[in-house]
């Protein structure tokens, strides 16, 4: 199977969770709380095996930019506050993650 297949393949088994993300999430960012965005699933890394709904979180795209080391919006990142109580672990160990980063880039 090539990279192109391999790709494929695992965004359509991504795109299956995205009936259980949105049910999960109220269908708003699970880190930043945005309403009213695209959302997209998002792999909490390492990523190994085939996509789990435990592993996987419903991000906004400035979201995502900023946790795979984009620029960061300090005030759009705001909503760690309550993001890092979540009871979903995936939201928890990412908000601690991006707190972290927030803290050593001053």
């Amino acid at each position: 199977m090539s990279g192109y297949e391999k790709h494929k393949e695992r965004q359509e088994a991504l795109s299956r969770l995205g009936r259980p993300l949105a049910r999960r999430s109220g269908t708003i960012c699970e880190l930043c709380s945005a309403q009213g965005v695209p959302l997209r699933p998002w792999e909490i890394p390492p990523v190994k095996g085939a996509p789990e709904l435990e592993k996987t979180l419903f991000l906004c795209d400035t979201c995502i930019r900023g946790i795979e080391g984009g620029p960061l919006d300090l005030d759009h990142w705001r909503a760690l506050e309550t993001s890092m109580w979540s009871e979903v672990p995936g939201v928890k160990v990412v908000s601690i993650r991006m707190l972290r980063r927030m803290s050593q880039e001053g």
